[in-house]
């Protein structure tokens, strides 16, 4: 059961409601729930939630390929991005028929 942060899911529910494009950095001290209040956020939403881990650029970019290609089953791209704008630029094709949450957890292990 999800309980409390009332004020931070009706500032996110907020920002999906808006017409615009919008980037949410999520920070805080390890521990305290942010994944779960992200995850508690999207369950009735269209969403693809990418969790980062320590690997290399190449890995890191195939495992992130995967799970976005995963998301629409109709794609055209076999198996993975050659590089992060392609992936990106992918990820806004996607968003242009229909609002998706796409969350990157533990994003300093992408960078």
């Amino acid at each position: 059961m999800f309980i409390g942060r009332e004020s931070e899911m009706k500032f996110l529910n907020e920002r999906y409601q808006s017409p615009n494009a919008e980037l949410i950095v999520l920070y805080g001290r390890r521990r305290v729930g942010k994944t779960e209040l992200i995850k508690e956020f999207c369950k009735d939403k269209n969403h693809i939630f990418y969790l980062c881990n320590e690997y290399t650029n190449n890995v890191q970019l195939a495992n992130f390929s995967k799970k976005i290609l995963g998301y629409n089953t109709n794609n055209l791209i076999n198996d993975s991005f050659s590089d992060w704008e392609r992936a990106f630029n992918y990820i806004g094709e996607l968003s242009s028929d229909e609002k998706i949450v796409i969350v990157i957890d533990e994003f300093p292990y992408m960078v």
